[in-house]
């Protein structure tokens, strides 16, 4: 697999090189989303593990400074189509995820705007963001199924933090580990369930309901089904929710989940 780097211009100028051997090579250079930046500026960067899809934040210049832009952008390399997500109003520009799904995506995230961003490794196709607390500082890296956070001061007692090996004694490190929503619970699960999981999450977040549930419809494990019916209630997707409901065992939770739909 290539190890690829993206830089770019303020102005919208970007290259993306592979340093996977001993001299990097340039194998992209393109000025294309300088016409949707208009009067912004490229804030942050990354790509994909393929390289064909780039992401940025941007900075919109004011009178008394930068002002964060509240999009997050998606360059599609090879249809050269730029898609928009407006964190402001929680709504995907130029996307096709169905309305109801963004608009419940739209109540967690309203009101905020994109600091730092990462894409998921281990699959080229999924963003992943997380809301920062007070005490976080930002996002430095993404490995399924955490993130690892720099915090702005020493973490509480609770949570999950590494020390380095030579750390002094009584003292924490600043690196804060937190697993995704999706995967809590269920960190020690082999690749199989965790790649099964990975699509069920790329599937749910797009809207494609059926496609999600036949990602994990061969998962025999009743804590992964109830992980799944937990994040469908959620979402109010009731009719998946009691799918995974009946999966997990649990009839009479998944009447009631009828009931509450009727």
């Amino acid at each position: 697999m290539w190890q690829l780097f993206v830089a770019a211009s303020t102005t919208g100028i970007i290259k993306i090189w592979d340093i996977s051997g001993r001299e990097a090579k340039l194998l992209l250079t393109s000025n294309h989303v300088k016409n949707v930046l208009k009067d912004k500026y490229i804030a942050t960067i990354k790509c994909n593990n393929k390289g064909n899809k780039v992401s940025f934040s941007a900075r919109i210049k004011t009178k008394t400074g930068f002002i964060h832009d509240s999009s997050l952008y998606v360059w599609d390399t090879e249809k050269n189509v730029v898609s928009r997500f407006d964190f402001a109003t929680g709504q995907g520009i130029d996307q096709e995820n169905d309305a109801s799904c963004t608009n419940q995506f739209g109540q967690v995230i309203n009101g905020r705007y994109p600091v730092q961003h990462m894409w998921v490794k281990e699959d080229p196709r999924m963003i992943d963001y997380f809301i920062l607390q007070e005490d976080q500082a930002n996002l430095l890296g993404v490995k399924i199924p955490y993130f690892f956070l720099l915090l702005k001061s020493k973490p509480d007692d609770d949570s999950e933090d590494f020390a380095k090996p030579n750390a002094v004694k009584g003292h924490k490190s600043l690196v804060q580990r937190k697993t995704m929503q999706n995967f809590i619970g269920l960190e020690d699960y082999d690749k199989t369930t965790k790649d099964a999981l990975l699509n069920f999450s790329y599937f749910f977040a797009v809207g494609c309901f059926d496609e999600a549930f036949l990602a994990i419809k061969a998962i025999k494990s009743e804590s992964v089904w109830h992980n799944m019916a937990r994040m469908c209630v959620k979402t109010k997707r009731l009719d998946v929710a009691k799918i995974c409901v009946g999966k997990n065992g649990a009839y009479i939770c998944s009447q009631g989940l009828e009931k509450c739909r009727a």
